[in-house]
């Protein structure tokens, strides 16, 4: 009769272990999958950070020319002299023209959040960084609307009264032609002071995105060392 049920016991003890054992690893399988699938959604982000460096780069660039154009725009006063016209035209230009659009791609990221996976990032200064950063993306772009909302419109309108294309000589097929300051008076204080009060939101632009690119650069160092792990 012990015989029997030592039998049964380790028969029951086989089939318990082994079942424990199998769910075990399947359990161990799935979390490994989860994170090669967290590790794979990091990887993303990081490669969108990196094209959006790049993005940002020239942004700032176009930011800091049209800030240097209004200052020159503001402080031009050789409206009579014909060898400057050109140099007008061109701060006038620049001045009203020069602005970007953010185009972001939070494709990864929500999907990060959607699926639970970014409950496995053992970092939570990560969370934390990506989060920041695509609340200061909305700033980020809330600028740039203020920039084409608020001030474009009567300054584009002023513009358009007082300027001319330049068709003269060879044609230009490049995005823009060319356009001349017709006025020989002064441009109107009021729209000299419209145009250095867009001076400061492109100042402000530059300011966050300079943070913005400190901050990627941390989110990529502390996401490398996350998938090393």
């Amino acid at each position: 009769m012990k015989t029997i049920i030592l039998k049964y016991l380790i028969e029951f003890l086989v089939i318990f272990f082994g079942i424990t054992i199998s769910f075990y690893w399947e359990k161990q399988n799935a979390l490994s999958y989860k994170e090669e699938l967290k590790n794979a959604s990091l990887t993303k982000i990081k490669q969108n950070i990196l094209y959006e460096k790049d993005d940002f780069e020239l942004n700032l660039g176009v930011h800091n020319d049209a800030v240097k154009a209004i200052y020159n725009l503001y402080e031009f006063d050789k409206y009579n002299d014909v060898k400057y016209k050109d140099s007008l035209s061109d701060y006038l230009f620049k001045s009203l023209e020069f602005n970007t659009i953010l185009v972001e791609n939070t494709e990864e990221y929500t999907s990060l959040k959607n699926s639970g996976l970014i409950e496995l990032i053992e970092n939570q200064e990560i969370v934390t960084l990506l989060q920041n950063k695509y609340s200061n993306h909305k700033f980020i772009k809330e600028i740039e609307n203020i920039i084409l909302r608020d001030f474009t419109p009567e300054l584009r309108d002023f513009v358009s009264r007082n300027t001319k294309y330049n068709l003269e000589g060879e044609k230009y097929f490049g995005i823009m032609e060319p356009k001349k300051y017709l006025s020989k008076t002064k441009i109107p204080q009021y729209i000299l002071e419209k145009f250095m009060n867009k001076a400061q939101y492109h100042k402000t632009y530059v300011m966050y995105v300079n943070r913005q690119l400190k901050m990627d650069s941390e989110i990529i160092s502390k996401i490398n060392t996350e998938i090393e792990k």
